[in-house]
């Protein structure tokens, strides 16, 4: 495949996992009564066979053992944690109603990605970023301060998990199934011994119907499209372009919040998230122009 052909098969997948993984959360919703726990517990069962199916049939598994050194493990297995958190909140969120919380904490979570750069990989930053990331830090403090209609905990819980989460991927040097396969062992193993400690915790409930089965039985494509659609447009696309799609997760979660759960927008919160998206956005023409130069 020539570049330009890259280009737009990575737009493609950026654009559909982003939006994809908005309206997951009516999906979420629609499961019903199950635990939320359970759900989860499902949800890494069933990625972890898809995707251990999908490297077997590449013929990839002798080729990721050879991959793996003690960096790699442990930036995994970090990264598992980090997305079981994202996923428990996201889902709980859907399920309770709060998917404006989710669409706040996607929005910052590519800024969470880049102070992590900034701490742990030494890179530079410029006086514009630094400006931005304070303007954002104290647009959240408003929110948290004077919004008390929203759940702090979710948009704070959703922007570090999601952002620490994609900055591990990025430094990771395992291609995007390989990473998932990992990641999804390392879940399954302690959704092992959790069942081990706590008896019928992934009973199924009695009212659910053929259905609600069926959905349930999904979650593990539903789960590992948007991730790997990501993680393959992340290859072929650079960090602006990347960053302008990221603005598709949120604006879809806001949508939804309107159109399917009938949240309000309050003028602060209008304003806030008029404040992040800018910041988002000269963050990342200020790392994209830093990185041409």
């Amino acid at each position: 495949m020539n570049s330009k052909g890259s280009i737009v098969v990575g737009a493609m997948s950026a654009l559909i996992a982003n939006v994809f993984l908005g309206v997951s959360s009516v999906f979420w919703r629609s499961i019903g009564s199950i635990n939320i726990i359970a759900l989860v517990g499902y949800r890494v069962f069933l990625s972890c066979l898809i995707v251990l199916i999908v490297v077997l049939l590449r013929r990839r598994l002798k080729i990721l053992v050879g991959f793996l050194s003690v960096r790699v493990v442990i930036i995994h297995c970090v990264a598992a944690i980090l997305i079981a958190i994202n996923w428990l909140v996201f889902i709980g969120a859907s399920v309770n109603g709060q998917v404006l919380e989710s669409g706040i904490g996607y929005l910052v979570a590519p800024l969470v990605s880049v102070c992590f750069g900034v701490v742990f990989s030494k890179e530079s930053i410029s006086f514009v970023v630094v400006l931005a990331l304070g303007v954002v830090s104290a647009s959240i403090l408003a929110l948290v301060m004077f919004t008390e209609t929203l759940s702090a905990v979710v948009y704070l819980s959703i922007g570090l998990s999601w952002g620490s989460y994609m900055y591990l991927k990025n430094i990771s040097t395992l291609d995007a199934l390989d990473g998932l396969l990992v990641e999804s062992a390392v879940l399954s193993v302690l959704c092992i011994i959790w069942l081990c400690q706590v008896s019928g915790a992934m009973e199924i409930p009695r009212d659910f119907d053929l259905t609600h089965r069926l959905l349930l039985l999904s979650c593990g494509f539903v789960s590992l499209l948007p991730l790997a659609l990501l993680s393959f447009s992340a290859k072929r696309l650079d960090v602006m372009t990347m960053g302008v799609f990221q603005y598709l997760l949120p604006l879809t979660l806001f949508a939804m919040s309107v159109g399917f759960y009938k949240q309000s927008f309050s003028v602060l919160l209008v304003m806030v998230l008029v404040v992040i998206s800018a910041a988002v956005l000269v963050v990342s023409i200020n790392i994209q122009l830093a990185r041409s130069d």
